[in-house]
């Protein structure tokens, strides 16, 4: 028994974008033909009246042979596949570092700065509140609990 092993192709964000050229090209000319075949059928049924057998002949192998249904069905494939190869290119889609770097480094910074900052500011806050609350509640007593004083 023997196994063979296929190499499979590494796909880059360049070969999925000439892949998904390459699917709309086939895609728009599988709509033009299936438009093609709703207008090959109107002249048929004229031709078919009319009895100029040499047109009609004509007419039928210029059509192909493809059923509307079959290649509304492979239109449906093709779409199916455009929307998967989208999202695999936006995922390989490659990072412009030098954007990033020139227009939010800064921002960066300062947006860190300032959410520690921020958050060193809210638990002041909440230990204020802590405190005040706790002021309010009963004195905690720790140890053995001793009877309330009789007034």
């Amino acid at each position: 028994m023997t196994i063979h092993h296929t190499k499979k192709k590494s796909m880059t964000y360049e070969s999925l974008l000439e892949k998904h050229r390459i699917l709309v090209a086939e895609m728009a000319t599988l709509e033009a033909r299936i438009q093609d075949h709703d207008t090959n059928i109107a002249e048929r049924k004229r031709l078919e009246e009319s009895g100029d057998l040499d047109a009609y002949m004509i007419l039928l192998e210029k059509s192909g042979g493809d059923s509307k249904p079959k290649m509304q069905q492979n239109l449906a494939g093709m779409k199916k596949e455009e929307k998967r190869l989208q999202q695999l290119i936006e995922f390989t889609k490659p990072i412009d570092f030098m954007a990033k770097l020139g227009d939010g480094a800064g921002k960066v910074h300062t947006t860190n700065a300032e959410s520690s900052s921020n958050s060193t500011e809210k638990k002041r806050q909440a230990d204020s509140d802590k405190v005040s609350e706790d002021e309010t509640k009963k004195p905690r007593v720790l140890g053995p609990s001793l009877p309330p004083p009789e007034s």
